[in-house]
């Protein structure tokens, strides 16, 4: 495991999934490749578990102080003439700063 940390400098990113795997194409001669657990446990152990950083889930945050809109239409979308009800949802605006 060690040897293939050090063939390449983005190999530190090698989490058991892709470790395992890499052992399995390599296949030492003479060394049995144990389960992925087992892979998983060894890394622990030799401390090159990578952890992955997590990307926050969503880009807005609830503000309870704002006020909620009202509910015109109250779920009937049946409307008498064309173009009387027209409703859309926006979940975000690509602006020059960022989205919003």
């Amino acid at each position: 495991m060690l040897e293939i940390l050090a063939e390449d400098e983005c190999n530190d990113t090698y989490g058991r999934i892709r470790m395992y795997q890499a052992l399995r194409l390599k296949q030492p001669q003479g060394v049995q490749i144990p389960s992925e657990r087992t892979v998983y446990r060894i890394m622990e152990e030799l401390g090159i578990s990578h952890t992955p950083r997590r990307k926050p889930n969503g880009i807005t945050r609830a503000d309870k102080e704002t006020r909620k809109s009202d509910d015109l239409l109250r779920r009937n979308f049946d409307a008498d003439k064309p173009l009387t009800k027209c409703v859309t949802d926006i979940t975000e605006v690509k602006g020059k700063d960022g989205k919003l």
